[in-house]
């Protein structure tokens, strides 16, 4: 099940956040800066989130196992537990914010794909755009990514 975000939920996603970047980033990244990108955010930066963007939450039996951050056309943030990974939790939330993204009328999605996802967005459809970024700094060496989401225009 997808459903909203609440401010409830902050603690568990920052976990999920957290957990999805060590265990995934690190092998496609120096440790280092997997720790680094993990530790960038407090945990009350995950309030701020649900605040301020539009969040969703995969549940499994009642567990949070995965959530999706967008503002406007911008996905700009998909994690999934690492228990849960390759299970289709992440293509649903995808999906989930596609549809979403479409229903406002824009034409595309765009994301900053980390450098361990950027072939799980190419297989849903993603084109690289421009250069990957610097892998110091807060882009942690992430790709531009864009989907046509075909002609929405905006009213």
């Amino acid at each position: 099940m997808i459903r909203p975000a609440i401010a409830a939920d902050a603690p568990q996603l920052f976990e999920i956040r957290r957990a999805a970047i060590l265990a995934f980033a690190a092998p496609a990244m120096r440790a280092d800066l997997a720790v680094e990108w993990a530790d960038a955010h407090p945990p009350a930066w995950t309030h701020a989130v649900i605040r301020e963007r539009v969040v969703h939450v995969f549940e499994r039996a009642g567990t949070s196992v995965g959530w999706v951050s967008a503002i406007g056309c911008r996905v700009d943030g998909l994690y999934v537990s690492p228990p849960h990974a390759g299970r289709g939790v992440g293509r649903a939330l995808l999906k989930f914010a596609e549809a979403e993204i479409a229903a406002q009328r824009y034409a595309e999605v765009v994301l900053e794909a980390s450098v361990n996802a950027v072939g799980f967005y190419a297989r849903l459809g993603y084109e690289r755009v421009g250069t990957r970024l610097p892998d110091d700094g807060p882009a942690y060496g992430a790709q531009p990514m864009r989907k046509s989401l075909g002609e929405r225009p905006r009213n």
